[in-house]
């Protein structure tokens, strides 16, 4: 008899030729979820951190278990407040890479720290879309080695189940749920924020939790982040971007029609601005996803954003970038997620070279 995964698919075919991430399949209790993580990928989630805490002690002139201390008493309480199940899977992280609380929590949610990267992220509508729900995507330029993906499928004894494309030992990642939600997220170019604000990492993990983009933007109400876009639709048919520049926050209704997002400011911030200096690549690529959507007719369907997610038109700064002397991101990821199905499609690498792997959920 096949084995299942938590979808009824069968667990981990792969056609030869496909660039997978690593799959791991995770349920229970949001602290038993936590605890496998942990234990699974142990030395790797150790690796994870290790420079980011060392610049992080360095920046503050303490040790590094004093800054991850610091980290900790900052933001507990509100991820306390907002995703008490957040605070219990950290506690299931520690309890199960052997790591001290504080560390697991430096690990989860550390993308406080400036992150630069490329990225260009898709939203279809639901008019638009050939199943009449929205369709939401992006590709992830970075210069993360490839291992460092992976897919994590997640079932909590709560009734959610989500499967996310993520980094050890991070509990906010990209993702669909099963309420059919999902995000993308990528970065904005502008003077940093003055005075606090909180770690990405809790909006992203209210975005797992939430049903639709109505709750997530209530349970994310009053908090201030770093700059950057995150994409949000859910099976009501609402679809937005989200711009954080300066600590503010600008949504964008997509409505029902079809929306790109290259990293540069697009909103009511545009006059800030600074990705042309930061992100050479960010016009080219707004460009020409702006063209790739005006020129689709009809419905448009995952095979469309596959194309588009695929594109080399003025490399190097193409939608599907590979490594130059231009100085440009590789693209080294890419994922869609179609929300009348529940699929959520990811290939690990070049999206021109690799085959899209499909993982589903039932409603």
């Amino acid at each position: 008899m096949t084995r299942r995964d938590i979808f009824g698919l069968p667990l981990l075919q792969v056609v030869p030729g496909d660039m997978l991430p690593p799959v791991y399949h995770w349920r229970g209790s949001a602290r038993e979820i936590g605890r496998q993580h942990g234990s699974a990928l142990s030395g790797e989630i150790r690796r994870e951190f290790a420079s980011a805490l060392r610049d992080c002690a360095r920046a503050s002139g303490q040790s590094e278990i004093e800054s991850a201390r610091q980290v900790w008493r900052t933001y507990r309480s509100e991820f306390a407040q907002r995703v008490p199940s957040a605070i219990e899977e950290i506690e299931g992280i520690s309890e199960g890479s052997g790591l001290p609380l504080e560390i697991a929590f430096f690990a989860a949610t550390r993308d406080l720290l400036p992150n630069r990267h490329g990225c260009t992220a898709v939203i279809c509508g639901a008019n638009r879309s050939s199943s009449g729900m929205p369709m939401i995507g992006q590709t992830k330029d970075t210069v993360a080695p490839l291992d460092r993906f992976k897919l994590m499928v997640l079932g909590y004894d709560s009734g959610l189940r989500a499967v996310a494309l993520g980094y050890p030992g991070w509990i906010g990642n990209m993702s669909l749920n099963s309420h059919g939600l999902a995000w993308t997220g990528n970065s904005l170019y502008a003077a940093e924020p003055s005075g606090s604000v909180h770690p990405a990492s809790l909006l992203k993990r209210i975005f797992l939790e939430s049903a639709t983009v109505a709750e997530a933007l209530e349970r994310s109400e009053g908090l201030r982040f770093g700059n950057s876009c995150f994409g949000l639709a859910d099976r009501s048919g609402r679809a937005v971007f989200l711009e954080w520049v300066g600590g503010e926050c600008d949504v964008i209704e997509t409505r029902a029609g079809l929306f790109g997002h290259a990293n540069g400011i697009l909103g009511r911030f545009r006059n800030r601005d600074r990705s042309s200096v930061e992100s050479p690549g960010s016009a080219s690529r707004q460009r020409r996803i702006d063209s790739l959507l005006a020129d689709m007719n009809g419905k448009v369907t995952v095979g469309h954003f596959e194309a588009c997610f695929r594109d080399h038109h003025d490399s190097a700064y193409s939608i599907c970038s590979h490594a130059s002397s231009r100085g440009v991101f590789p693209t080294t990821a890419c994922y869609i997620a179609d929300l009348a199905k529940l699929e959520f499609h990811v290939v690990v690498g070049s999206p021109c070279q690799g085959k899209f792997r499909t993982f589903r959920m039932e409603a």
